[in-house]
């Protein structure tokens, strides 16, 4: 069954929850819903979210197929001190689909 994106948009108000689980839990639904593009989108908005929970769970949508924009929104992210972003990040930096 092809995501359709209407499950994911009822969904994206829910990205600006004030707690971080919530909006964890978003990103990693709306990457199993949405379309290719439209996916790709909210996961390198999502990579400025301030908890790093959230951000890795926007790099983890990005690893299949990280375009040259999510890659370059992937990279500021090294500077982050937490580690289970920079596996994330190990697994998403090797696969540029469009390089």
């Amino acid at each position: 069954m092809r995501p359709s994106g209407e499950g994911d948009r009822a969904l994206r108000p829910l990205l600006d929850d004030p707690h971080p689980t919530v909006r964890r839990e978003t990103v990693a639904t709306i990457g199993r819903l949405a379309p290719a593009d439209q996916r790709e989108s909210i996961a390198i908005r999502m990579l400025a979210d301030a908890d790093p929970t959230v951000r890795e769970a926007a790099t983890i949508v990005l690893t299949p197929v990280p375009s040259r924009q999510a890659l370059a929104a992937l990279v500021p992210q090294l500077n982050e001190d937490y580690g289970p972003l920079h596996e994330a990040l190990r697994r998403a930096l090797p696969r540029p689909i469009n390089a």
